[in-house]
């Protein structure tokens, strides 16, 4: 189950089968698919806009969303064991936006959900106004999630530089541990038509 903000119709069918690989994306190709596979903590897209990483987390919360674990009976048939796994998706300003709402109302549901989930997915990281709020509640998720090897999932065109001088070493200090940090390359997909 995929909770959070909406996927959005643009990428509602997006999925690994219909990614455009090329050499400049392989690398964060694989990183996810192998977060998809259990076989990574997470993965840290970093690159220009329009270079296909929201497609690729995407993908990623679709397929992860979706294993339901289980396992053939004595009697011969599949039996579900465990339910989906959740997966929190947000594109960074939809949950900033979240996140002051409720602490205004005083509540703290979505960043409950946020670190208990099966797998976190952040879209756009930093191009949320920074705030002594903010850093705080997105340093306690992340931390949470860290310390208990959840998995994570994040997208942003920052370059490690900006992320350091935007959020601190320390953040950056847990995501070299937990997650894969991958560029991504290639030009802006939706200027190649315009040309």
């Amino acid at each position: 189950m995929i909770r959070g903000s909406a996927v959005g119709k643009r990428f509602e069918a997006a999925a690994f089968d219909n990614y455009k690989v090329t050499p400049k994306n392989r690398a964060a190709y694989e990183a996810v698919k192998a977060v998809a596979c259990k076989e990574r903590e997470g993965v840290f897209l970093t690159g220009k806009v329009g270079t296909g990483k929201t497609h690729l987390l995407a993908a990623l919360a679709h397929e992860f969303s979706c294993e339901a674990q289980g396992e053939v009976g004595d009697d011969g048939f599949w039996h579900r064991t465990q339910e989906a796994r959740t997966v929190e998706w947000w594109p960074i300003l939809d949950l900033v936006s979240e996140l002051r709402n409720e602490i205004r109302a005083g509540a703290q549901q979505v960043s409950k959900r946020c670190r208990e989930c099966s797998l976190l997915v952040l879209d756009d990281f930093g191009q949320e106004r920074v705030t002594d709020f903010v850093l705080e509640e997105l340093e306690r998720i992340i931390d949470w999630r860290y310390r208990n090897e959840m998995p994570i999932a994040i997208s942003t065109n920052l370059s490690i530089e900006q992320i350091i001088d935007k959020y601190g070493d320390r953040a950056i200090s847990r995501w070299a541990e937990q997650c894969e940090i991958v560029q991504v390359g290639g030009e802006d997909y939706r200027k190649r038509g315009t040309k």
